[in-house]
């Protein structure tokens, strides 16, 4: 059984967040050394898969990006942290229905609040000045490693939607 941990009463998009078919997926990747994506369409059907074969990012096509609009991303990251601000970025920018980082321990879910379909390009400036005032409220030894659990108090302060499942 996978422990979850859910910030707020969350409406995962296609209840994309039992599906074992995206757990499965969620595993296929989550020790893989370079990262990789699946992209999801909103009722959590895989949609494709890509690589770049790079440790710390995925590269998309132009034209690959505005297929991401609405859809749900889901990349691992082998340096084992949680989301990166790019990542937002990448998710506000493009208004996706939904971000998802992968680790060798975390499956890291993040959609915008229960209102919105997707993320909007307004969303990025109010969730990186959250993100920032977090951040400078831990304590100063959890400055120095990747503050995974500021995203859970971005998720509460900013309505947004988060669930954290942990591999068994």
């Amino acid at each position: 059984m996978h422990a979850v941990v859910r910030i707020r009463k969350i409406n995962i998009p296609g209840e994309i967040g039992v599906k074992d078919d995206f757990l499965k997926a969620a595993e296929s990747i989550s020790s893989l050394p370079v990262e990789h994506s699946i992209i999801f369409d909103a009722d959590g059907n895989v949609l494709e898969q890509n690589t770049s074969g790079e440790k710390n990012r995925i590269i998309l096509w132009h034209s690959d990006l505005f297929r991401l609009s609405g859809k749900i991303f889901m990349h691992n990251h082998p340096l084992g942290t949680s989301f990166s601000l790019s990542d937002i970025h990448t998710a506000c920018m493009l208004e996706m229905a939904g971000m998802i980082a992968v680790t060798g321990k975390q499956i890291y879910c993040l959609f915008p609040p229960e209102e919105n379909e997707t993320f909007t390009r307004s969303d990025y400036a109010d969730i990186v000045r959250c993100y920032t005032v977090r951040c400078r409220m831990l304590p100063l030894s959890g400055r120095f490693k990747s503050p995974d659990r500021a995203w859970e108090y971005v998720a509460i302060d900013m309505g947004l939607r988060y669930l954290r499942i942990t591999f068994p």
